[in-house]
């Protein structure tokens, strides 16, 4: 008795490095007072998935925004402070 080949069902897309995006989008609101970085791998995960996957445009582009703010959030209440401290010391010592 013949039976026809069946498939199964067909392959998900590939949106590994949206989700990682994503996550490191979220994340960076949380970490990023401990770890610069968080930001800026996130930025650079959502930019290398808007490339490669179309089907994870989406979830990638939130990714990339969340990313975006929680640099911003790193440079307004991390970097700056640290920038004006140390340029009242520089005028400090001029005058």
């Amino acid at each position: 008795m013949y039976r026809a080949p069946t498939y199964g069902p067909p392959p998900q897309p590939a949106r590994a490095l949206s989700i990682t995006a994503l996550v490191l989008g979220l994340c960076s609101f949380v970490f990023a007072w401990t770890l610069i970085v968080v930001p800026i791998i996130g930025i650079v995960f959502g930019l290398i998935a808007l490339s490669r996957e179309p089907a994870g445009r989406s979830i990638a582009a939130a990714g990339l925004i969340t990313s975006a703010l929680g640099l911003v959030w790193v440079l307004v209440f991390y970097v700056l402070p640290f920038g004006a401290f140390f340029s009242a010391l520089l005028l400090g010592r001029l005058y």
